[in-house]
Parts: structure tokens; sequence; C-alpha cells
């Protein structure tokens, strides 16, 4: 995963969009840290709000830089930006311009010490993987397990929050984030976050 220099600590920086999703991976770094609790974890974990998707541009890598690297100095990291795919679909569809240009993230991390960028990409939005444990969400919603009706993810979960006459705000409603079986959205994705559950071991 990185070569490691005699001496040094090793850590983690997780860039993420929003509440929820700081909420999601805080919960699904407990479930890989409890799934694998013999093994040594690595000695630094952030977790990083950055509060929207355009942010990974400068307010991550300078994040990076300027706070968690001048406050350990001696530890290396491995980043994970994670963030929704849609937009940069629909970017691509319409010929706009991405709102992140992941080449110049990804050399501006490096250029500060970052050991490697990792991409943990949710097609097409996290809500993709809340729905994969629906008997969760009805639980919290305390509702029948049905069907959820719209056209995306997103929808979907709005509208079986309506239901229960509660409101869902992407990026910050996560009280029903700890109804989710973090097990079941794992194994669904496994090849998108295994490299996070390989980073937050120690090598031996």
């Amino acid at each position: 995963m990185g070569r490691r220099k005699e001496g040094t600590k090793k850590g983690i920086v997780l860039l993420v969009e929003g509440d929820t999703e700081k909420t999601f991976y805080t919960r699904l770094i407990q479930y890989l840290q409890d799934k694998n609790s013999t093994k040594k974890r690595i000695e630094k974990l952030h977790i990083v709000n950055l509060k929207g998707v355009g942010n990974y541009g400068n307010k991550g890598p300078n994040k990076f830089k300027n706070e968690i690297c001048r406050d350990n100095p001696d530890v290396e990291y491995n980043v994970f930006c994670a963030y929704d795919m849609d937009v940069f679909q629909s970017a691509f569809i319409y010929a706009m311009k991405p709102p992140v240009d992941w080449k110049i993230v990804e050399k501006a991390l490096r250029k500060h010490g970052a050991l490697q960028v990792f991409h943990l990409k949710a097609f097409y939005m996290i809500e993709d993987w809340f729905l994969v444990d629906l008997e969760g969400l009805c639980k919290f919603l305390e509702i029948d397990v049905v069907q959820p009706k719209g056209k995306n993810a997103l929808e979907k979960i709005k509208n079986l929050f309506r239901k229960k006459n509660k409101i869902y705000q992407k990026g910050s409603t996560d009280q029903f984030i700890s109804y989710l079986s973090m097990e079941k959205i794992y194994t669904q994705f496994y090849e998108v976050l295994n490299p996070l559950e390989t980073c937050l071991f120690a090598e031996n």
C-alpha cells in the first residue's frame, strides 16, 4: 500500500462531502475495526468534512498541508476522497466542466506528502448505498418495509421519510445511520471500500 519509512507512524485522512457522509464513514470504520479486532490499528485517523464536493479542489489539500501534516510531522498518510458520482456523470453527459479536477487534487495531495490517494466513489450517490439496507432504514422510520418510489436513490429516501412526515436533507441528515447494517453495505461495495479496510491497519 505505500512504502513505510522506519520509525514513522501511519495514518489516514478521509475527506468527505457532508455531515451524513462523516457519520456514515465513522460508523463504517468502527465496523471495520471491530471486524479486525486482532490487528494493530494505524496511529492516526482524520475524517474531514469539506461541506461540499467543490471544496475538494482547494480546501482539501490546504487542510491536509496546513493543519494535518503540520500538526503530525511524524506521520505518513494515505488520503481517501469520498464522493458521489452523480454530479460528475451529469457533467459528462451535458459536456459541463466537472466540479473537481481530480488529477489536480491528487497532484496537490502527493506534493504535500500523501503516500497514496484513493477514491471512494459512490455510484451514483451514497443514498444508493443506504438503500442496500432498506430494512434498517424502515426500522428507523418505524414503517413497514416497502419498495420506495422515485427516479433515483435520493428521491426514494425522501419519499420514505415523507411517510413519517420527516424531511431527508442530503448531506445533513444522519440520525438513521446507526440503524444501517455496515456489514451489508461493505459486502455489497467491497471492491470500492476494501482499500480503506487495508489501510486502517499497520503493516506487520
